[in-house]
């Protein structure tokens, strides 16, 4: 997330980038455009750094609205991040799903609402983005409350124009995935159909009762090797 010097929001110290201090660099210039000690030469130059810095001043308003706008109309949860896993600033959406007000994220570190996290998490990350690519994972994040959920976190490289290492994080809540799973699971077992599930190389890895019981196989046996000693016997056979 940009820090005060590149797109400065609410919870930083103005500093030269800021609105606030653009407006009051502007307003002295002003006061010094009254003072009567000022030669006419001083004076047009003072006008015409007025000009500039209104001009630069309503750029910079309007490239900020543009950058809150796209932010914070994103529906999942986005995280600009530092290098060292600070969190520099946090869509609505975000500040919504973990129910926290912005002061309480914004400035800390992100296991604030991933507890879980080991000291070193950022390492693979940066190592993932350093290497040219994007990083995935699935984490468990933690609401005000302590409730937690389940997300699916992509990472990219930002560039905030500060010159400083930033990744931009979007959190995808998975809750919505796990219940539909948790459905299908439920279907499956309770349906009189023998349903089993194979891998890539046609080994079997499970089957649901109707399947055990077709297939005359206890519920404590491993289905993958009852089926392969069946197999085998079959083989024999011929």
């Amino acid at each position: 997330m940009p820090d005060s010097a590149a797109l400065p929001t609410d919870h930083t110290a103005p500093d030269a980038g800021s609105p606030s201090t653009a407006a009051a660099s502007i307003e002295r210039l002003e006061r010094l455009l009254d003072s009567t000690e000022l030669t006419p030469q001083a004076q047009q130059a003072i006008r015409i750094a007025l000009l500039t810095m209104r001009v630069l001043a309503t750029e910079a308003s309007v490239a900020r609205e543009r950058y809150d706008g796209l932010f914070n109309a994103l529906p999942d949860p986005v995280s600009i991040i530092d290098a060292n896993g600070v969190v520099l600033d946090l869509n609505r959406a975000g500040l919504a799903a973990y129910g926290r007000p912005r002061e309480e994220i914004v400035g800390q570190s992100i296991g604030v609402i991933n507890p879980d996290l080991p000291r070193d998490h950022m390492g693979p990350v940066w190592e993932a983005l350093d290497a040219g690519g994007c990083y995935k994972v699935e984490v468990t994040n933690m609401r005000a409350d302590g409730t937690r959920f389940p997300v699916e976190v992509h990472s990219a490289l930002f560039n905030d124009g500060s010159g400083q290492r930033r990744l931009v994080a979007v959190a995808r809540d998975l809750s919505g995935r796990s219940e539909v799973e948790s459905r299908y699971r439920a279907l499956v077992e309770a349906i009189d159909v023998g349903v089993v599930v194979q891998d890539a190389e046609g080994r079997f890895l499970s089957g649901n009762p109707a399947a055990l019981r077709i297939l005359g196989i206890s519920s404590g046996q491993l289905l993958a090797e009852a089926l392969s000693f069946e197999l085998s016997a079959f083989d024999a056979e011929e």
